[in-house]
């Protein structure tokens, strides 16, 4: 969470664009902690929409930042830019796509640190097992800047559409 905050704050303090957050219901509380930490967001919507209605959001986005999951793939459904946050629990099993042929739309910009555990399964072979909460090192190792190198050019890209 500290770093979709990070992610967050960045491309606001680069834009004019203000972060939505979307999720289920069982994540409320998550969003209730990023809109106390990012008071200038837009709305936080987890747990309010409807499968079309974050479709809806989604089309309407400059671009989409999440794990992977069913986000990045409903912005390769209707052509708006995702970058996914992927760790190696299923690696290549969805993203990063496989395509063939020219694709003219946009897909998942998968960005990761590849581990030798990568297509684990999500058994999490990299902690003991009776931890449950601790995140996975493929995930925990993506950083901020990383992320922040696949965003930029999405950025400047709606920057240069306000002017």
């Amino acid at each position: 969470l500290d770093n979709f905050i990070q992610l967050a704050q960045r491309i606001s303090a680069w834009s004019f664009l203000r972060p939505i957050f979307c999720g289920g219901p069982d994540e409320k509380e998550f969003g209730d902690y990023l809109k106390q930490h990012i008071p200038d967001s837009g709305p936080n919507l987890i747990g309010h929409t409807t499968l079309i209605e974050l479709v809806s959001i989604i089309s309407k986005a400059h671009f989409v930042i999440a794990n992977e999951t069913s986000a990045v793939h409903i912005a390769a459904a209707v052509d708006t830019a995702s970058i996914c946050i992927l760790g190696g629990g299923h690696f290549g099993r969805f993203v990063p796509y496989q395509v063939e042929g020219n694709i003219q739309s946009e897909m998942p910009n998968a960005v990761y640190t590849y581990k030798d555990c990568f297509g684990c399964d999500w058994e999490r072979p990299c902690l003991p097992r009776e931890d449950k909460t601790t995140v996975v090192p493929c995930i925990r190792d993506i950083s901020v800047e990383q992320v922040m190198e696949h965003v930029q050019p999405h950025i400047e890209k709606a920057n240069n559409r306000m002017n």
